[in-house]
C-alpha cells in the first residue's frame, strides 16, 4: 500500500511538473509580445522629427526587439497617425495628449498611436517632452502597462518625472533634456524580449538640430 501511495504521489509530482512547463511555454509564447525582433513603424502624423527620436530612444536601450522606420504608406505593425477627433473619444471624459490602441500586438497585428494635429516645431524641432510623449506611447505598443509605485519612469500614466532628480526631473525641459525610456522601463521591456537592455534616459541626439 505504501508503495502504491508513492507511485501515486510521484504521478503527481510529475504532472504538476508537465503543467508547470507547459505553463511556461504558453507564457513564452504570449500574444502580448511582438514574435520578431524587428517591429515596423509607419508615420503618417506630421510628427516627423518626434516619431524618430522616440524610435531612436528605444533602439539605444536593447531591450531585444528595435523599431524600424519604414515610408508611411508601408506595410508595419505600429502606425503613429494624426486624429484629433479620434483621440477625443478615446480620452474622454478626461482628454490626453496621445492613445496608444492596443498594448502589444492585437489579434491583427496592428497598433494606432494616436496623436493630435502637430505645430510646426514637433514636425522638425521636438521637445525632450514630445519625445517622452512618443517613447511612452510606443513603449505600450511593445507590450508595457503603465509603471506603478515608481518614482522614475516613462511609463507612468501621466508621463511625470518628478522622481527623475532635480536636474531634468521636470516637463519644463530645464536642465539635461531626458527622452527615457529610464531604468524601470528597460528593465520591463528587456524581461518581455530578452535583451541586456540598457538605460538611455538623456535623449541620444541633441533636439533642436
Amino acid at each position: 500500500m505504501r508503495r502504491l501511495t508513492l507511485s501515486l504521489v510521484l504521478a503527481a509530482g510529475s504532472a504538476v511538473l508537465l503543467f508547470v512547463a507547459v505553463l511556461a511555454s504558453a507564457q513564452q509564447t504570449s500574444p502580448d509580445r511582438w514574435p520578431g525582433p524587428v517591429v515596423r513603424v509607419a508615420d503618417r502624423s506630421g510628427w516627423d522629427a518626434t516619431v524618430k527620436r522616440a524610435v531612436e530612444q528605444w533602439n539605444a536601450a536593447h531591450v531585444g526587439i528595435r523599431f524600424r522606420l519604414v515610408g508611411p504608406d508601408d506595410e508595419a505593425e505600429v502606425h503613429v497617425v494624426s486624429d484629433r477627433e479620434r483621440l477625443d473619444g478615446y480620452c474622454r471624459p478626461r482628454g490626453c495628449e496621445a492613445f496608444a490602441s492596443t498594448v502589444g500586438p492585437s489579434r491583427r497585428h496592428r497598433t494606432d498611436v494616436v496623436l493630435g494635429r502637430p505645430v510646426g516645431y514637433e514636425r522638425t524641432r521636438p521637445t525632450a517632452a514630445d519625445v517622452r510623449l512618443l517613447v511612452h506611447e510606443l513603449g505600450h505598443a511593445l507590450g508595457l502597462q503603465h509603471a506603478r509605485n515608481k518614482r522614475c519612469a516613462v511609463m507612468l500614466p501621466d508621463v511625470a518625472l518628478a522622481g527623475c532628480g532635480a536636474r531634468g526631473g521636470s516637463a519644463d525641459d530645464e536642465g539635461p533634456p531626458l527622452c527615457g525610456p529610464f531604468t524601470s522601463d528597460v528593465e520591463a521591456a528587456s524581461r518581455l524580449y530578452g535583451g541586456r537592455g540598457r538605460a538611455q534616459p538623456y535623449c541620444v541626439r541633441r533636439l533642436g538640430g
